[in-house]
């Protein structure tokens, strides 16, 4: 509590502070009292400002002074592959212009199956013809020409044993009739149809 005293020959009132039961000391004279109680709140507060400044600078000096952790990315080595050249494959052979002949000893690719009676009369044929081995492949109603090989195949729109033969420089095409079996007939007509394909 606050408590009014002279001290001093002149006589001038001071303020003395003091609690129950614990010490008591001057402020000021009474004549600044207004002033000592501004003061006392400005102390007050500078206290409390200070008590914050160093909870703050704790907080900071705790947390790495407030500065941002910066994260490390690591690096790794970067390793150079060897530039391999790419494997070079060869052209597929094109088409030759047509009207040409394929040389003797080019392969014939059969479009039947295997088991049928008209591979017997292409292999005799091709023979005759002096063409190459014929390979039987299963039965395909196309007659696409295949560069470097001789193909014989069916045509479904031809009768009485009609046959065609069709060349280019590097490819000939048969067609034959459907009904033609393994017969001299078909023998016959199938080694003159080849025989169109060879120089």
């Amino acid at each position: 509590m606050r408590t009014q005293e002279w001290f001093g020959g002149d006589r001038e009132p001071s303020v003395r502070w003091s609690s129950p039961g614990g010490p008591s000391f001057r402020v000021c004279p009474l004549i600044t009292e207004l002033v000592c109680d501004a003061l006392a709140v400005m102390r007050r507060w500078v206290v409390l400002a200070v008590l914050a400044v160093s909870l703050f600078a704790g907080a900071c000096s705790s947390s790495g002074g407030g500065r941002a952790a910066t994260a490390t990315v690591p690096t790794t080595p970067v390793t150079t592959a060897a530039t391999l050249p790419l494997p070079t494959t060869a052209p597929s052979p094109a088409l030759g212009p047509s009207g040409g002949h394929v040389p003797a000893g080019t392969p014939v690719q059969a479009r039947f199956n295997p088991d049928n009676n008209i591979v017997a009369a292409v292999i005799s044929g091709a023979q005759a013809a002096g063409l190459g081995a014929v390979v039987a492949t299963r039965y395909s109603p196309d007659c696409s020409p295949v560069p470097n090989t001789v193909i014989v195949c069916r045509n479904a729109s031809y009768t009485g044993g009609q046959t065609s033969t069709d060349t280019w420089s590097n490819a000939c095409v048969v067609e034959l009739d459907p009904t033609l079996g393994n017969g001299p007939r078909a023998g016959a007509a199938v080694a003159a149809a080849l025989r169109k394909c060879v120089a």
